[in-house]
């Protein structure tokens, strides 16, 4: 029997395109990092700091990152890996 999945995100249609919107315990758990690392990630102060990651929507007291821009950062850590190995 698999394990009951919880529901992940939070949905907006935008012109008719539904944005899927990722809280931050939803990143930390697709990417497999602790808060402070995704704040590092952002903070260009921070040894980690990662330009190319995906920066937060701030939408009143919420704030969530768009699931295509998490999922394009995955792919472009995957190409980039991929383009040293050939």
């Amino acid at each position: 029997m698999l394990p009951k999945q919880r529901r992940h995100g939070a949905f907006f249609i935008v012109s008719g395109v539904v944005m899927k919107i990722y809280r931050r315990k939803d990143v930390e758990a697709k990417l497999c990092i602790s808060r402070s690392s995704i704040y590092d990630r952002l903070d260009p102060k921070s040894k980690r700091y990662d330009p190319t990651f995906p920066r937060p929507l701030k939408m009143g007291h919420m704030v969530g990152w768009l699931e295509s821009e998490v999922e394009a950062w995955i792919e472009s850590k995957i190409s980039a890996r991929d383009s040293t190995h050939l």
